[in-house]
């Protein structure tokens, strides 16, 4: 349950926390949380099927009865300038790891905190 107070960054350690127990539970392999390099940060890089993941993790939290916000608006927050750093950040990954030859997709995850006992998780591939 989210408390009152609670920062931004907490929710999002929360959602990306959450995100990562859902991804490893549709089977994806985790391999990294929270790469960051001079180009920017990637959530998380996760595994399946000889795919690696740039994971973004968008998270929003309703105030007020009746605000629920979709995942759209929620994966709309991210705009074209993020997404290239996150596919920029995230081929320096691939190179470190030596898994360049390997195919590679964005996915924007996004919790929707409207109803804190049950976040709604949603992915939305990017490309």
């Amino acid at each position: 349950m989210m408390k009152k107070g609670n920062s931004k960054q907490e929710l999002g350690r929360k959602s990306e926390k959450l995100v990562a127990r859902w991804l490893k539970r549709k089977r994806f392999r985790i391999l990294s949380r929270n790469f960051r390099y001079h180009t920017g940060e990637v959530d998380i890089v996760a595994s399946r099927s000889e795919i690696v993941y740039f994971v973004e993790v968008r998270s929003r939290k309703a105030q007020g009865v009746g605000n629920q916000i979709s995942s759209g608006e929620i994966a709309d927050s991210i705009s074209k300038r993020k997404l290239s750093k996150i596919m920029k950040t995230g081929m320096i990954f691939m190179k470190k790891e030596g898994l360049e030859e390997m195919d590679v997709n964005v996915l924007i995850m996004t919790v929707n905190w409207y109803n804190p006992k049950r976040p709604k998780i949603r992915a939305i591939p990017v490309y």
